[in-house]
């Protein structure tokens, strides 16, 4: 027969339970408790292009003013990331016993979506205000859903184009996904749908024929399977290659 356990066994082992409990909510009491494990160091590294130290500076102090263990890092990401549109990302690092590090990632833009917001280098579409789009960025006109594609294409355009220091600031798809370009002394290149990089690479090629002193382009037509057509600013001539 299995013996049965008596009263006071029951009894102490209850008592070592609720010891065990009452120990366990005590400590996480003590490890929560901020001025136990206060946060004593912050560090921040931004480049506060578009990020006001002052504004991060009053989001981080409630959240620091936790301690070290009840400091939400999700909640505080969060909190910074909507202090600026500018912002692509956050990194945020505890180190013990009392160091907080804090990354602000600011977006890099490598070109403009007509009027209406900025693009990343990984073609990723941002919104900020108009009034803080940086100058001489090149302009993409086409449709959202496109940007990524038109800003590879402009990248291909503008390293073919480098050669003859031409530079591009302003690249648009139509509907039919035709290209055409501005390009920095104002002409206007039409190159169409078909093989751009080709006939671009054409271009580049034929360039020193159409490149004078005193002869400026208004328009270069690239659509021609096998020639170029120039229309020449008023006081000139037009002409075709």
């Amino acid at each position: 027969m299995p013996q049965s356990t008596s009263p006071l066994t029951r009894f102490i082992k209850i008592l070592l339970v609720a010891a065990i409990v009452v120990s366990a909510t005590l400590g996480w009491q003590h490890l929560q408790d901020p001025e136990q494990f206060p946060i004593n160091t912050v560090r921040v590294k931004a480049s506060y292009d578009h990020t006001d130290q002052a504004q991060l500076a009053e989001i981080l102090t409630p959240h620091v003013s936790l301690g070290f263990f009840n400091l939400n890092k999700q909640n505080l990401k969060q909190a910074l990331m909507d202090t600026s549109p500018w912002i692509a990302d956050i990194k945020l690092n505890k180190i013990w016993p009392d160091i907080l590090n804090v990354e602000i990632i600011e977006q890099v833009p490598a070109a403009q979506w007509e009027d209406k917001a900025l693009i990343n280098p990984e073609g990723d579409v941002f919104y900020v205000p108009s009034e803080t789009f940086p100058k001489g960025l090149p302009i993409l006109f086409t449709e959202e859903e496109q940007v990524p594609e038109l800003l590879e294409m402009y990248e291909k355009m503008r390293v073919i184009l480098s050669p003859i220091h031409a530079n591009i600031t302003r690249i648009s798809a139509s509907d039919r996904e035709a290209i055409t370009l501005t390009l920095d002394n104002g002409t206007q290149m039409l190159i169409g749908r078909k093989d751009p990089l080709p006939r671009l690479q054409r271009f580049v090629k034929v360039h020193p024929r159409i490149s004078r002193p005193g002869r400026h382009a208004e328009t270069i037509d690239l659509r021609y399977e096998h020639g170029i057509s120039v229309k020449w600013r008023e006081e000139q001539n037009n002409g075709s290659l």
